[in-house]
């Protein structure tokens, strides 16, 4: 699809999702200014909200399962009815991540991260892409001793905070560099 069409369509799910999340922006090829672009990618950190689950859990000396209530914080129940309203491809708006399509003439898919404050700026510049541009990033923190696991940036087995994108690239010591130049 071409950049304004695309771009039109991942401005509509930052309007529908924004009012339900703390943090929300547009990342991979629109933020880069790519003339056809194949999905939309959406960074954000929606609001929680603390939920019930009931998980079965193994239990008794012959292994009978019972069910163990468990208190869990989730991304808040409108913005996971805005998309289940859209057509599921994989995960889940409860997780870390989801791929729906959005529905209309022009069907485009739309990759969904949902990160923690403390992740905001390893998952902006990691979701920005390109894919080439990551993997040299990837590259160069790993030389230095981090590493990216499960949504979380680490150095040296210790968590790390990066909430923003320009902290993130001076911690692995790399000059800045804008969005549309990430080839």
């Amino acid at each position: 699809m071409e950049y304004c069409k695309a771009k039109k369509y991942a401005d509509r799910v930052v309007e529908l999702l924004e009012p339900h999340c703390v943090k929300i922006e547009i990342a991979g090829s629109i933020r880069r200014e790519c003339p056809e672009v194949n999905d939309i990618e959406i960074v954000c950190i929606p609001t929680k909200e603390l939920v019930l689950k009931k998980e079965p859990v193994q239990a008794g000396l012959f292994g009978s399962m019972e069910h163990n209530p468990k208190k869990e914080l989730v991304a808040n129940r409108y913005f996971r009815d805005i998309i289940n309203g859209w057509t599921k491809v994989k995960g889940e708006p409860t997780g870390k991540y989801t791929r729906h399509v959005l529905p209309g003439d022009d069907p485009i898919e739309v990759d969904i991260f949902m990160v923690l404050p403390e992740s905001w700026g390893y998952q902006m510049a990691l979701r920005t892409g390109s894919v080439e541009f990551s993997k040299r990033l990837a590259s160069r923190w790993s030389s230095l001793g981090f590493k990216g696991d499960k949504g979380v940036f680490y150095h040296n087995g210790e968590p790390q905070e990066v909430r923003e994108e320009e902290q993130f690239f001076r911690l692995i010591r790399v000059p800045w560099v804008e969005p549309r130049n990430r080839n």
